[in-house]
């Protein structure tokens, strides 16, 4: 049987963020299904929280040149997959689907931002409402589902969790030394969006409060002002504080074997379901995070704890740790326990993906 061909638009690698390493992801699994897979890559220069026009002007000849594409490679037997981008870059996706979407024979919509689902969005209500006959949206969690539901109307669906792409991980137990030291860790894109100077208070106000504690991040410096405040942190805790950059395979995996807490107060508006707490999570570490995006459904129970979106993070983090130590857990049976935990959404989460693959190489039935 012929599989039919998929003509994927969206980020890949490089610069590395999590919707990216998805794509990316799907693409080599289709690949190895034997389907015939088109990355169209539509991203931005290079990693940036602040867009500039400059930054604009080349993401637009990006969804131009995709449009394009997409529109010559179309046909009726194949399927049009498209990673939506939020903001004002949602009416690049628009754009294309409405150039392109009425020669495929079917449209999947992948969803990696909540921004669009918390406000409403012009662009998205219009590229909705263009193939909501043809589309089938997928999305990370039920509650996602929901949320856009309410506010864009019933669609076509599936979920599939991020789960799936932590599995191994999760798999293989995790050793941890024993320590009277408190390792905290971050990794991430390191900018204020997702939360770096929030941990760097966080740090400082848990050594100021008496607690031994050292903090690891990893993960690449955006600009200057992020630069400067490890340089600080080194300055006021010397040997305490280290920096490794950017980070990858088992260089990454270590990092997560080397910490007690990970520590995510993202405020970045196009969170979702991010992959970082998925990796701590499959490594047995707890997570403390800000109530951004859907990791609320992510962070629960044995897991960890999540922050209200308007309260105090370094406040909260502060007291759960006080917490912690007053009814303290063996480090070894908490990761089991989570590990364990996250295990169940790993399994569920492959299933998920299959059937997701199913849908975008199976032969389209008659008439649809």
């Amino acid at each position: 049987m012929t599989l039919r061909q998929v003509v994927m638009v969206g980020s890949f690698p490089p610069p590395v963020g999590g919707a990216a390493l998805v794509n990316q992801m799907v693409f080599e699994a289709l690949k190895t299904r034997g389907a015939e897979a088109v990355a169209l890559d539509i991203s931005g220069p290079a990693l940036a929280h602040s867009r500039s026009l400059g930054y604009h002007a080349q993401r637009a000849r990006a969804n131009w040149r995709a449009g394009k594409a997409a529109y010559r490679l179309a046909a009726p037997e194949s399927v049009l997959y498209v990673v939506p981008d939020a903001g004002a870059g949602a009416w690049y996706t628009a754009g294309i689907l409405r150039t392109a979407a009425n020669k495929f024979g079917q449209i999947v919509i992948h969803h990696h931002s909540c921004r669009y689902i918390e406000e409403h969005s012009r662009p998205m209500a219009l590229l909705t409402d263009t193939t909501r006959s043809k589309a089938v949206h997928v999305f990370l969690t039920d509650g996602m589902a929901t949320s856009f539901a309410d506010r864009y109307g019933t669609v076509n669906q599936l979920i599939a969790t991020n789960a799936r792409f932590v599995a191994e991980e999760a798999a293989t137990l995790t050793s941890f030394q024993r320590t009277e030291t408190l390792r905290l860790g971050h990794l991430s894109n390191l900018c204020a969006d997702k939360g770096f100077f929030i941990v760097a208070d966080t740090f400082d106000a848990i050594r100021a409060s008496g607690q031994d504690a050292t903090l690891l991040l990893a993960g690449p410096a955006l600009d200057d002002d992020v630069v400067s405040r490890i340089d600080e942190l080194r300055v006021r805790h010397g040997e305490r504080v280290t920096h490794v950059g950017k980070v990858s395979g088992t260089a990454k995996r270590d990092i997560y074997r080397a910490i007690d807490i990970f520590l995510f107060p993202t405020q970045f508006r196009q969170e979702a379901a991010p992959l970082v707490v998925y990796e701590a999570l499959a490594a047995g570490v707890p997570v403390l995070a800000t109530d951004r995006g859907v990791i609320r459904e992510v962070v629960t129970g044995i897991r960890g704890a999540v922050c209200p979106r308007n309260d105090n993070f370094t406040e909260f983090a502060r007291k759960w740790i006080i917490g912690e130590a007053g009814a303290p857990m063996d480090r070894q049976l908490r990761a089991a326990m989570i590990q364990q935990d996250i295990r169940q959404d790993c399994a569920y989460s492959i299933q998920q993906y299959d059937a997701l693959l199913d849908l975008l190489t199976s032969p389209l039935e008659h008439g649809s």
